[in-house]
């Protein structure tokens, strides 16, 4: 069984970099999947979708316009039937004046006037019908107004209040599809190394993987054949089996990538880190370590360098480095004879990760925790190594 330590490095580095652009709605690899396999469907989706809330708004218009006018014809109805209702009054009782016969002189002065009256009243009335007509409807008329301007933009440019209504949405989706294409070397980075650590979950043998695994060196490891002081090292996989150390690093690369000249060497990277790595283990004391006496002397620890490839390999070969795909890795590993026990294998990486640069964020994901007291731990390590092994790493 292999039990599993820290988290992959690629995954933090995707989490705050998507913080940082005020991302917060994914919070696995999958769903940033999903999001860049749906994106073309979700951008028609959200036209599709405004659309029909376009059609909708202008049928509602069309709807309200109706109504309002159906309510103007009957207002204006009314008020006109209200007009002739009061002409005809007038009229009736001019008519009735008119017949009205009086041999005194008063009253048919008193008579004449009246008449004089109602025919002003009506003429008054009929030339101010169409302004009352007009006063009494000029709300609905103002309504109904309003509902055409909203229209008119409906049968003149439909397509231009799609895109503004889309707009928003829009900006949205773009925006977090290019900070995802701006990450996508993260993203390809922790699918790969998510795929070699569900690879090395697979192995028939015992050991221990740490993920992300960093430690500084205080003072630095001194490499007199590459003339370089190394303070720090970080490593996508540490693996410990019986047979020693696998110092693994994972590329996601394109033939392209594999190409390119700017890129910086793995082989290069890989073999800085065990270099270090190497030093590191085979110059502390075994009972630090963990490891049992043997009567023969002092055991060094295996350091095996290893790039697995999740796309692409290259050709050629290297030296002092595996180049492997995905499928033969595991095959690789189990292929050489273990040296140690578990309880060994236990014991070195309980030490690792007591070296880590941030040892409490390292999380367990498979197993149980290690015991202290299966181990050594060393709290500070101000000794030099930079004299142990020099010579000995190629």
């Amino acid at each position: 069984m292999i039990k599993i330590y820290g988290k992959i490095e690629s995954l933090k580095k995707i989490r705050t970099a998507l913080i940082d652009h005020g991302l917060t709605e994914f919070n696995s690899i999958g769903e940033i999947n999903t999001f860049q396999q749906n994106y073309d469907a979700e951008v028609r989706r959200i036209r599709e979708e405004a659309e029909l809330e376009v059609a909708r708004d202008e049928e509602l218009l069309d709807i309200e316009n109706i109504k309002l006018e159906k309510e103007l014809d009957q207002l204006r109805e009314q008020v006109i039937a209200g007009i002739d209702k009061e002409i005809e009054e007038l009229q009736q009782r001019i008519i009735a004046r008119e017949h009205k016969e009086s041999k005194n002189i008063f009253q048919r002065i008193v008579n004449k006037s009246i008449l004089t009256v109602l025919r002003f009243r009506k003429q008054r009335i009929e030339k101010s019908s169409q302004n009352r007509v007009k006063k009494a409807t000029a709300d609905l008329v103002h309504k109904i107004e309003q509902i055409e301007i909203l229209l008119k933009p409906y049968a003149s440019n439909k397509a231009a209040i799609i895109e503004r209504r889309i707009a928003p949405k829009l900006s949205i989706i773009e925006y977090t599809k290019g900070v995802l294409e701006e990450i996508n070397p993260l993203i390809a980075g922790a699918i790969g190394e998510h795929k070699v650590e569900k690879e090395l979950e697979g192995l028939s043998i015992n050991g221990v993987l740490i993920n992300d695994f960093s430690v500084n060196f205080d003072p630095p490891i001194y490499n007199r054949k590459e003339k370089d002081r190394i303070y720090s090292v970080q490593i996508d996989h540490l693996l410990i089996t019986g047979a020693g150390i696998f110092v693994l690093e994972t590329k996601n690369w394109s033939k392209k990538s594999i190409e390119r000249l700017d890129l910086r060497s793995p082989v290069a990277q890989v073999k800085r880190s065990s270099y270090a790595l190497f030093v590191l283990v085979n110059s502390t004391n075994d009972r630090l370590l963990g490891l049992m006496d043997h009567h023969w002397g002092k055991k060094q620890i295996p350091i095996r360098s290893l790039i697995v490839m999740i796309g692409q390999k290259p050709k050629e070969n290297f030296k002092y480095v595996k180049i492997k795909t995905l499928s033969e890795l595991n095959g690789y590993i189990e292929h050489f004879e273990p040296i140690f026990k578990d309880e060994e294998i236990y014991n070195i990486a309980h030490y690792l990760r007591s070296q880590q640069r941030d040892d409490t964020n390292v999380s367990k994901k498979k197993g149980t925790r290690i015991s202290n007291s299966s181990s050594f731990f060393v709290k500070d390590r101000k000794k030099s190594i930079n004299d142990h092994y020099k010579d000995r790493w190629s």
